[in-house]
C-alpha cells in the first residue's frame, strides 16, 4: 500500500467523523435544552468544516469548490478562538460576550488581512493556487507560509491558555494562589468533609496528598499536547499530519459534550470561601451535611447573574425553592458559608444595582431608581443605601457626576 492510498484512508476517517458530529449536533439541538449546547454545537461545526476540508484538499474534490479555497485558514483561526471562549463559558470563567472578547478580534482580521488578497482572485486562478500548492504544502500553508506560521502561533497560544485553565479548574492546588488564603476568609473543599462517629467534622488530607502526588499528570499531558502540536508543524510526513488532527478533535467533542451532560465535574478542585469565624463544630450540626455545596454557590451565582434580586417579591422561601433545597438549608448557608444574612445579601446587590442606574440613568428619579433595583418601598431604598455607601442616593448621583 503506498503513501497515496493510506493517505486516502485517513481522510476517509476526517469525512466520517465530520459526517459524526454533524449528526451529534442535531441530536444535541434536538433533545438538549441547555443554553450551552448551542456554543458547542457551533464549536463542532467549526471542527466538521475542518474535516470536511480535509478530505476535499486531500482528495482533490477541493477544485469543485473554488469559493471555500482560502476560506480555511481563516475559519481555521475562527475556529481556536470561538472554541476558546465556549471553554471560558463551560468552564464557568466568564460568559461568552463581553468586551474582553472584542479583544480577540484582532487575532481574526490580522490573518483576513493576509488572505483578503487571494479570495480576491477568480475562480480559476483559486484552482491553479489550490493545485500548486496542494503539491508540496498542507491545507495550513495554502495561503502561503506567512499566514501558515501565524496559524500556528495563534493555535499554540490558545491551547496553552486552554491548558492553563484546565489546571487552574481542576488542579487549583497546583497554582500558587490556590494555596494563598486570604485575611478574611478560609478555604474549605466539600470533599474534605467527613463526618465521624461523634457526629464532627474532620478534615482528611489523603486526597490533598494524593493531589500534590499526581502533579505530573496536567503538567505532562500539557507538554505532550505542545511536542505533538510542534512535531505537527515541522515533521515534513503527510500522513503523520493528517493523524494528529485527529485526535485533536476527538478529545474536544468528547470533553464538551461531557461537561453538558455531567456538570458535576466542575466542581473537582473546587474550594468554597468561608467566613474567617467559620467553625468546623457549627457545620457539622448545621442543616449543611449532605448538601453540595459547590452546585449551591454555582445556582445562587447564575442567579444572580439573571438578576433575581430585581424582583420586589423575592424571599427567602422563593429563593430556596429555585435552588430546590430547603428554607433551613438556605439560611444554613448564608450565616455558616456565606457569613451574611439572607436579608444582607440581596440588598447588596440591589444596592451595586442602584449604583449603577444612578449613573446611567440620568432621567429617572431616585424613586424609580429604587424600584427599579428591587427594593419595594422609597424608604426601605433611600435607608438601605444611606447604610451601605454611606450618602443618600441624590448624594451619591451628584458625586458620580463630579468625576
Amino acid at each position: 500500500m503506498n503513501t497515496q492510498e493510506i493517505l486516502l484512508q485517513i481522510v476517509g476517517i476526517h469525512l466520517f467523523l465530520g459526517i459524526s458530529l454533524i449528526l451529534i449536533s442535531i441530536v444535541l439541538f434536538i433533545f438538549v435544552t441547555k443554553s450551552k449546547v448551542y456554543l458547542v454545537i457551533t464549536s463542532l461545526l467549526l471542527l466538521t468544516f475542518a474535516h470536511f476540508y480535509y478530505y476535499l484538499y486531500y482528495t482533490g474534490y477541493l477544485v469543485n469548490f473554488p469559493n471555500l479555497i482560502f476560506a480555511y485558514p481563516i475559519l481555521n483561526i475562527a475556529g481556536h478562538v470561538f472554541l476558546f471562549h465556549t471553554f471560558l463559558k463551560i468552564l464557568m470563567f466568564r460568559n461568552f460576550w463581553n468586551r474582553r472578547t472584542l479583544l480577540h478580534l484582532p487575532v481574526l482580521l490580522i490573518q483576513m488581512i493576509q488572505v483578503a488578497p487571494l479570495l480576491l482572485l477568480d475562480e480559476q486562478d483559486k484552482i491553479l493556487s489550490y493545485r500548486n500548492q496542494r503539491e508540496h504544502s498542507t491545507p495550513e500553508g495554502i495561503a502561503g507560509w506567512k499566514a501558515e506560521y501565524y496559524f500556528y502561533g495563534i493555535a499554540i497560544f490558545y491551547i496553552s491558555f486552554t491548558m492553563f485553565l484546565f489546571i487552574k479548574k481542576f488542579f487549583p492546588n497546583l497554582l500558587s494562589q490556590g494555596n494563598q488564603k486570604s485575611k478574611n476568609n478560609k478555604m474549605i473543599d466539600p470533599e474534605y468533609v467527613r463526618n465521624d462517629s461523634n457526629n464532627e467534622i474532620k478534615l482528611e488530607s489523603k486526597r490533598d496528598s494524593k493531589i500534590h502526588k499526581f502533579t505530573w499528570i496536567p503538567f505532562s499531558s500539557y507538554i505532550v499536547l505542545i511536542l505533538s502540536f510542534l512535531s505537527w508543524m515541522l515533521v515534513p510526513n503527510i500522513i503523520f499530519h493528517v493523524i494528529i488532527p485527529l485526535a485533536f478533535s476527538i478529545f474536544v467533542p468528547v470533553f464538551l459534550i461531557g461537561l453538558i451532560f455531567f456538570p458535576y465535574i466542575l466542581q473537582l478542585g473546587v474550594q468554597i470561601s468561608v467566613p474567617s469565624d467559620f467553625t468546623l463544630p457549627k457545620y457539622a450540626k448545621s442543616n449543611l451535611q449532605n448538601l453540595d455545596l459547590v452546585a449551591l454557590e454555582n445556582k445562587i451565582h447564575q442567579l444572580m447573574e439573571d438578576k433575581i434580586y430585581l424582583q420586589e417579591d423575592l424571599n427567602l422561601p422563593k429563593l430556596a425553592s429555585l435552588c430546590k433545597i430547603s428554607i433551613h438549608q438556605l439560611s444554613a448557608y448564608f450565616n455558616l458559608i456565606k457569613g451574611v444574612k439572607y436579608p444582607d445579601f440581596i440588598r447588596k446587590y440591589r444596592i451595586e444595582e442602584a449604583k449603577i442606574l444612578l449613573i446611567e440613568r440620568k432621567e429617572w428619579n431616585t424613586t424609580r431608581i429604587g424600584y427599579e433595583s428591587g427594593f419595594n418601598s422609597t424608604s426601605s431604598f433611600f435607608e438601605a443605601f444611606k447604610n451601605e455607601v454611606g450618602i443618600s442616593p441624590s448624594e451619591f448621583r451628584k458625586i458620580s457626576r463630579t468625576r
